[in-house]
Formats: structure tokens, C-alpha cells, sequence
């Protein structure tokens, strides 16, 4: 980094743990809390300005103190690096805010958000905190409309081939350990079936004992909720196409829906 941006402002990642994530970012990322100092002074040597520490408590977290524990070591190691001369400014608490499942959401997200709050008020008052909330401001976000294009009859249970998979919109199944929310449409008893993708790998399946009325190839479903990690991961694998995305706001007939509102609105002010 000193080579190629030379005087450039850096922080240290540091190892953090918690047991309450669903995603462990921390098996992979962050030096020890022990190296911390040390790299910022290699930072320093180098023509770097160490300007800050950062951590990432890991994807989906259910855990506050995760949270807490964190600014305390962090806390730490702004002071110990003070005592050495150099004045971190730079605080950076990285994401995992957890966004509902297809169950809800098990805790109370606006007592987490307040009690972590609290703990960057009372540790870090002079300090510029970032945060990275994707997932938890993307994760609901979308959408997707799938299709049937195959059935099948095993062992007794129904099987329904959609045109997403693993592969597609669903990798979050597999890189995420997400169940995303399926909308089945028909009417007559329904079954315990299973839904697998289009591909020819034998896990590309998404749900299994999935009570769902007999569906036909052409029947649309409806998958709620996909947000983050799906067609951001998705791959051309078995040479199937990505499925396209859509802008609700950018469709002709919701441009035309929202014209016609604001005439009556303006006619109701006329009157």
C-alpha cells in the first residue's frame, strides 16, 4: 500500500468473536488484537498514516454484545496507541446488522441498535465511526417472479424445476445460509414437494418438504425478500442466463399510474 499510495490514511482490522453470527467473518479476517499496535507502527515506518481501527463482528448478527465487547478492545487500543504517539481518529464498526428471515426476526433490532449507540457515545465521543449496513438496508429490497419448467414424480413426492437456482438468484441458499420466502399460486390440496434449480448439479435444490398445490410447467412463483447476496453472486453456470432485473418505479404503467394521481390530486386542489 505504501508503493502505490504513498502517505495514504489506513486502519488495522482486528479479529473480533462472536459465537451469534451467522456468517463468522473473523475465521478468515482481522490480525489478532495483540498485532494491532505493531502493524500501526509498520504503517507508520512505511509512509502510512495509521488513522484508525476497524472490525466486522460478522453477517447477521443476533448478538449486542458482540457489538460492546468490540468498542471496549478497540477503546483499548486507541489509548494504547495515544500513549505511543500516534492519534487514531478513525473508528470503523463494519456491518452485520441482521435484516428478518422468512420467520421474522428474533430480536429487537431498535434496542440493539440504541445499546451499541450508547457504547460509541460513552467510548468514542471525538472519534469518526463509519458503519457498513448493506445487507442490513438491501436485504428485503427485491423480489424475484420464477418459473416452472419442469415436473417430475419421486418416490411419491412432487418435484418442480424452476428456471433459478443455486447458480442464480438462490446462491445465497448456499453462500449466505439464507431460506428466502416462497409464494406458491394454485388451488387444491396441497403437498409436501420439493424445488430445484435448472442446473445439472445434483445440490442445486432449494426447498424441500415445501407444502405447495400441483403446480404445472408455465406457473409463476413468487420469491419474496431476496435482497442481498443473489444475482450480485450469480454465475452463468450450464450456460443459463442471469435473470433480469426491474425497476417497478421505471415501469410505463407506474409512470402512467403516478401522472394520473397527481392530476386528481391537483383537481381535489382546485376544487
Amino acid at each position: 500500500m505504501a508503493s502505490y499510495v504513498p502517505g495514504a490514511d489506513v486502519l488495522v482490522r482486528i479479529s473480533v468473536r462472536n459465537n451469534k453470527a451467522l456468517v463468522d467473518l473473523n475465521t478468515k479476517f482481522g490480525a489478532p488484537v495483540d498485532d494491532a499496535i505493531a502493524l500501526l507502527q509498520q504503517a507508520e515506518q512505511a509512509g502510512l498514516h495509521a488513522a484508525g481501527i476497524c472490525f466486522h463482528v460478522g453477517s447477521q448478527s443476533l448478538s449486542t454484545a458482540a457489538y460492546e465487547e468490540a468498542l471496549l478492545v478497540a477503546r483499548k487500543l486507541f489509548d494504547e496507541a495515544e500513549a505511543l504517539g500516534m492519534h487514531l481518529t478513525d473508528l470503523d464498526i463494519g456491518g452485520g446488522f441482521p435484516v428478518p428471515d422468512a420467520d421474522g426476526l428474533s430480536v429487537d433490532l431498535a434496542v440493539m441498535m440504541e445499546s451499541i449507540n450508547r457504547q460509541i457515545d460513552r467510548l468514542f465521543p471525538d472519534t469518526a465511526v463509519w458503519t457498513e449496513p448493506g445487507r442490513y438496508m438491501c436485504g428485503t429490497a427485491v423480489n424475484l417472479v420464477t418459473s416452472v419448467i419442469g415436473t417430475k414424480d419421486r418416490n411419491g413426492k412432487p418435484w418442480y424445476i424452476l428456471d433459478e437456482g443455486i447458480y442464480g438468484c438462490f446462491s445465497g441458499i448456499m453462500y449466505d445460509h439464507w431460506t428466502y420466502p416462497l409464494h406458491c399460486f394454485g388451488k387444491g390440496a396441497k403437498k409436501s414437494s420439493t424445488f430445484g434449480g435448472p442446473s445439472c448439479d445434483g445440490i442445486d435444490v432449494l426447498y424441500r418438504d415445501f407444502e405447495a398445490p400441483a403446480l404445472k410447467i408455465g406457473d409463476r412463483l413468487l420469491v419474496t425478500e431476496m435482497g442481498a447476496y443473489t444475482s450480485v453472486s450469480a454465475t452463468r453456470f450450464n450456460g443459463f442466463y442471469l435473470a433480469p432485473t426491474v425497476i417497478f418505479e421505471n415501469q410505463p404503467e407506474y409512470a402512467a399510474r403516478q401522472k394520473t394521481d397527481a392530476e386528481d390530486k391537483d383537481s381535489e386542489a382546485a376544487v
